[in-house]
């Protein structure tokens, strides 16, 4: 995977990755070292997740 290619080259580089997803168990999947996503064996190894649940709050009020 691209990002733990990266985080291997760069151990102290930071990967910020956006989400459209609204359910926070959703979000955590992506989020490296996930126990969400180590139950599919995955891991993002992406360090920092922004989600848009402020925005879909503000949408779906």
């Amino acid at each position: 995977m691209w990002a733990k290619a990266i985080m291997d080259e760069y151990p102290n580089f930071s990967i910020v990755a956006e989400s459209w997803v609204i359910n926070p168990i959703h979000l955590s999947y992506w989020q490296k070292d996930s126990p969400i996503a180590a139950m599919s064996g995955f891991n993002s190894h992406v360090t920092h997740v922004k989600d848009f649940s402020l925005f879909a709050l503000f949408t779906n009020f």
